[in-house]
Protein backbone atom coordinates (compact mmCIF):
# COMPACT_ATOMS: atom_id res chain seq x y z
CA UNK A 1 0.00 0.00 0.00
CA UNK A 2 1.25 3.47 -0.89
CA UNK A 3 0.38 6.62 1.02
CA UNK A 4 1.38 10.20 0.50
CA UNK A 5 0.43 13.74 1.28
CA UNK A 6 1.34 17.34 0.70
CA UNK A 7 0.39 20.53 2.50
CA UNK A 8 0.98 24.21 1.98
CA UNK A 9 0.53 26.24 5.16
CA UNK A 10 0.62 30.04 5.20
CA UNK A 11 1.74 31.87 8.32
CA UNK A 12 0.19 34.97 9.79
CA UNK A 13 2.83 37.58 9.04
CA UNK A 14 1.51 39.84 11.82
CA UNK A 15 1.59 37.11 14.46
CA UNK A 16 5.32 36.48 14.50
CA UNK A 17 7.60 38.71 16.48
CA UNK A 18 8.90 39.59 19.87
CA UNK A 19 5.48 40.01 21.42
CA UNK A 20 3.52 37.65 19.10
CA UNK A 21 2.04 40.67 17.33
CA UNK A 22 5.19 41.69 15.42
CA UNK A 23 4.58 45.20 16.72
CA UNK A 24 6.79 46.72 19.40
CA UNK A 25 4.79 47.75 22.46
CA UNK A 26 7.52 49.25 24.59
CA UNK A 27 6.07 50.69 27.76
CA UNK A 28 2.81 48.79 27.42
CA UNK A 29 3.96 45.23 28.14
CA UNK A 30 5.64 43.85 31.22
CA UNK A 31 6.52 40.31 32.28
CA UNK A 32 6.66 39.07 35.87
CA UNK A 33 8.74 35.90 36.17
CA UNK A 34 7.86 33.37 38.86
CA UNK A 35 10.96 32.55 40.93
CA UNK A 36 10.21 29.33 42.82
CA UNK A 37 13.55 29.13 44.64
CA UNK A 38 16.65 31.30 44.92
CA UNK A 39 19.04 28.47 45.86
CA UNK A 40 18.45 25.74 43.24
CA UNK A 41 15.32 24.33 44.82
CA UNK A 42 16.56 23.96 48.41
CA UNK A 43 14.43 26.66 50.01
CA UNK A 44 10.99 27.60 48.65
CA UNK A 45 10.75 31.27 47.70
CA UNK A 46 7.25 31.38 46.26
CA UNK A 47 4.33 29.28 47.46
CA UNK A 48 0.84 28.76 46.05
CA UNK A 49 -0.69 31.11 48.63
CA UNK A 50 1.74 33.89 47.52
CA UNK A 51 3.19 33.03 44.07
CA UNK A 52 4.62 36.52 43.45
CA UNK A 53 6.05 37.74 46.80
CA UNK A 54 7.79 40.75 45.24
CA UNK A 55 4.64 41.88 43.41
CA UNK A 56 3.84 42.31 39.75
CA UNK A 57 5.79 44.24 37.14
CA UNK A 58 3.90 47.41 36.26
CA UNK A 59 3.93 48.65 32.68
CA UNK A 60 4.97 52.29 32.46
CA UNK A 61 2.56 53.19 29.67
CA UNK A 62 3.22 56.56 28.11
CA UNK A 63 4.30 58.28 31.37
CA UNK A 64 7.82 58.83 29.99
CA UNK A 65 6.53 60.41 26.78
CA UNK A 66 9.17 60.49 24.06
CA UNK A 67 11.69 58.94 26.47
CA UNK A 68 9.70 55.67 26.77
CA UNK A 69 12.20 53.66 24.71
CA UNK A 70 15.32 55.67 25.57
CA UNK A 71 18.35 53.38 25.87
CA UNK A 72 16.45 50.31 24.66
CA UNK A 73 16.64 48.28 21.47
CA UNK A 74 15.10 49.62 18.29
CA UNK A 75 12.44 47.48 16.60
CA UNK A 76 11.83 47.87 12.89
CA UNK A 77 9.33 46.03 10.71
CA UNK A 78 10.20 45.21 7.11
CA UNK A 79 7.40 46.61 4.96
CA UNK A 80 8.64 44.53 2.01
CA UNK A 81 8.54 41.21 3.89
CA UNK A 82 6.97 38.43 1.86
CA UNK A 83 4.22 36.15 3.13
CA UNK A 84 5.84 33.27 5.09
CA UNK A 85 4.72 29.72 4.34
CA UNK A 86 5.75 26.11 4.89
CA UNK A 87 5.51 23.17 2.52
CA UNK A 88 5.20 19.72 4.09
CA UNK A 89 5.13 16.33 2.45
CA UNK A 90 5.19 12.65 3.32
CA UNK A 91 5.32 9.33 1.54
CA UNK A 92 5.01 5.82 2.90
CA UNK A 93 5.01 2.24 1.70
CA UNK A 94 3.38 -0.50 3.74
CA UNK A 95 3.65 -4.20 3.01
CA UNK A 96 1.97 -7.18 4.66
CA UNK A 97 4.42 -9.98 5.45
CA UNK A 98 3.79 -13.56 6.53
CA UNK A 99 2.96 -14.37 10.19
CA UNK A 100 0.63 -11.36 10.59
CA UNK A 101 3.53 -8.92 10.31
CA UNK A 102 3.59 -5.54 8.59
CA UNK A 103 6.65 -3.62 7.39
CA UNK A 104 6.44 0.09 6.75
CA UNK A 105 8.92 2.64 5.41
CA UNK A 106 8.00 6.32 5.49
CA UNK A 107 9.56 9.68 4.74
CA UNK A 108 8.37 13.12 5.72
CA UNK A 109 9.84 16.52 5.13
CA UNK A 110 9.14 20.22 5.30
CA UNK A 111 10.53 23.42 3.87
CA UNK A 112 9.94 26.93 5.21
CA UNK A 113 9.97 29.89 2.84
CA UNK A 114 10.23 33.60 3.82
CA UNK A 115 10.06 32.73 7.53
CA UNK A 116 10.30 35.71 9.84
CA UNK A 117 13.20 36.15 12.20
CA UNK A 118 14.88 38.65 14.42
CA UNK A 119 18.10 40.45 13.45
CA UNK A 120 20.21 41.60 16.38
CA UNK A 121 22.11 44.44 14.70
CA UNK A 122 23.54 45.76 17.95
CA UNK A 123 24.81 42.41 19.23
CA UNK A 124 28.18 42.64 20.96
CA UNK A 125 31.00 40.50 19.61
CA UNK A 126 31.95 37.56 21.88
Amino acid sequence: MFRGGYGLFYSNSWGNGRNNNAMPQTGFICSTPAAVSLDNGLTPYAVLSDPFPTGFCQATGNKAGLQTNLGQSLFILDRNAKQPYVQTWNFGVQRKLPWNTVAEVSYSGSHGIHLMGIQEWDQLAP
